[in-house]
């Protein structure tokens, strides 16, 4: 209950997600999708042909990314010799949708599976073998868009996630309940996707690192929104990294567009590499600067030093206590001496540094005019959708679940998922993510 200033009340009723998603707009695009597809005996799919009616809602929102990445994405990570795929959006009269957790391709990604389900019950062929007969191979691949499928890890998940989930044990082991119950039915099933990964909508992340001269500890803003997929603890592993100092000394501060004001949408799931880029940068302009400084410690016989009127009595400590020449100082010696009020040379020491993250070969006139124009090329050399895909991300899962014929009621009894999250900026957060 809420009071005003003028002494009325106003109750404020619990609301459930399923009201707030409906206040708020759908969020997911729905869409109905007409397709044809055909196979060869074998189960082979030959070609594929889809045409997606999209409804985007009152407003274009994110729509324009959704249709793209749906059409582009209708083949996922399945050799398909012959894909035309169209989509159409449509405005509606109800609330705009827009992006939500892989926008577009995860409407494509149901698409494919259901196609693969459809094609396998009408041929006979047993759906996982028709998966299996149809995923692209680990090298020379290219998605529909012509791009490279590149460092493409599928069958190596596949192989290592069967094996890990006796899948195929467990396929009799259904088989057999579902011959014994008549109302109550089981599935297991196996599914792979891909993701593309896009850091030129992160171009622009920018860190300021701040160094505490007395006692080394840092603290660093970003222009990224941490919402629990863990970009402030991998920017604080980067920044201790970098420093080789303990991540207890590292503190991310809150966004504040006060400090840095430009910020950069979080989402794509590559806003935590482009901010630990950003980070990284920060970091080496403050350790260049501070390498002279090193090197003059380093040199220094600090048990033969006398007291110096000049310096503050931290500074003459931190270099005194570097011991016989040819010791480095610590981080904390180097930090203090740096900042001192006296120096030994004409040299000014910043411990503070701004590091923007910028994607090279992006950002030119001629790409500005015509970004997916003839001769793009990539890094990689053309991944993916053209010169906006950075790189792959690839998982497989095979999920058993049991539906009750009698009332709806669904139970999900076991899943086993196994994600390639490359070189983990941290292992421990990508495994809570998959979780």
């Amino acid at each position: 209950m809420l009071r005003s200033l003028v002494g009325s009340e106003m109750c404020i009723r619990d609301s459930s997600i399923g009201v707030d998603m409906q206040m708020a707009g759908n969020a997911r695009h729905p869409m109905v999708v007409r397709y044809k597809a055909g196979c060869d005996a074998g189960g082979k799919i030959m070609a594929l042909t889809s045409d997606a009616h999209i409804d985007c809602g009152a407003g274009n929102d994110f729509s324009a990314i959704v249709v793209g990445e749906f059409k582009g994405s209708v083949d996922s990570v399945y050799s398909i010799p012959n894909v035309h795929s169209v989509s159409t959006p449509y405005k509606s009269n109800t609330p705009s949708n827009t992006a939500m957790r892989g926008p577009g391709f995860v409407q494509a990604t149901g698409f494919t599976e259901q196609v693969i389900d459809a094609l396998a019950a009408k041929h006979g062929i047993d759906a996982t073998e028709m998966r299996l007969r149809n995923l692209a191979p680990a090298e020379g691949a290219r998605t529909c868009m012509g791009g490279a499928l590149a460092d493409n890890t599928v069958p190596l998940l596949t192989e290592q996630l069967l094996a890990t989930s006796d899948f195929h044990a467990r396929k009799l082991v259904v088989a057999e309940f579902n011959a014994t119950h008549r109302w109550r039915k089981r599935g297991l099933e196996y599914v792979p996707i891909r993701f593309m990964c896009n850091h030129a909508i992160h171009a622009g992340a920018t860190v300021q690192v701040n160094v505490n001269a007395f006692d080394g500890t840092v603290t660093a803003h970003h222009t990224g929104s941490e919402m629990g997929q863990g970009l402030c603890t991998k920017l604080i592993g980067a920044i201790s990294q970098q420093f080789g100092i303990s991540p207890d000394k590292v503190v991310v501060a809150e966004v504040n567009t006060s400090v840095l004001p430009n910020g950069i949408l979080t989402g794509g799931s590559c806003t935590s590499e482009s901010v630990v880029a950003a980070g990284t940068a920060a970091c080496e302009k403050i350790l260049a600067s501070l390498e002279p400084v090193r090197e003059y410690m380093t040199q220094t016989d600090g048990s033969a030093l006398t007291p110096n009127p000049l310096m503050s009595a931290p500074q003459f400590g931190a270099l005194q206590g570097c011991g016989p020449p040819g010791q480095p100082p610590t981080w904390e010696q180097l930090c203090c001496f740096a900042k001192g009020s006296f120096m030994p040379f004409d040299l000014h020491t910043t411990l503070t540094a701004i590091g923007e993250y910028t994607v090279d070969g992006r950002f030119t006139l001629e790409f500005a005019r015509d970004p997916f124009g003839p001769g793009r090329s990539t890094r990689g050399g053309g991944v993916g959708h053209g010169p906006m895909t950075d790189y792959w991300s690839y998982g497989v899962a095979a999920t058993e679940v049991e539906i009750d014929c009698l009332t709806g009621a669904k139970t999900v009894i076991r899943a086993d998922v196994l994600q390639d999250t490359g070189n983990s900026l941290n292992a421990r957060v990508d495994i809570g993510q998959s979780e």
